[in-house]
């Protein structure tokens, strides 16, 4: 028997549960993915500005002069490719 934290609609309750290794290892992740949430704004201007960087420098990397409209396409491409990475798209 060992003393646990459980969170349970949102809150932390204290319980006296037999667990083991495995039990205690669940536990221990459904606390972790429940205690933590990502800041989403930070993470897409993250994905925007690289996105936006690697697009400016792929238009450039076999001219030196590229149409304007390949690189507004190659940099939208690459924002697009970098959030691919970083989130999941429910189809």
């Amino acid at each position: 028997m060992e003393n646990i934290n459980i969170i349970k609609d949102g809150h932390f309750t204290n319980r006296t549960l037999p667990l083991d290794f495995l039990s205690k290892f669940a536990i221990i992740l459904i606390e972790i993915k429940l205690a933590m949430r990502p800041k989403i704004r930070p993470i897409l201007e993250m994905c925007i500005d690289e996105g936006a960087r690697i697009g400016y420098r792929r238009a450039y990397k076999h001219t030196e002069e590229p149409d304007e409209s390949w690189v507004i396409e190659t940099i939208n491409n690459e924002i697009m490719n970098v959030i691919d990475l970083y989130f999941d798209f429910e189809e």
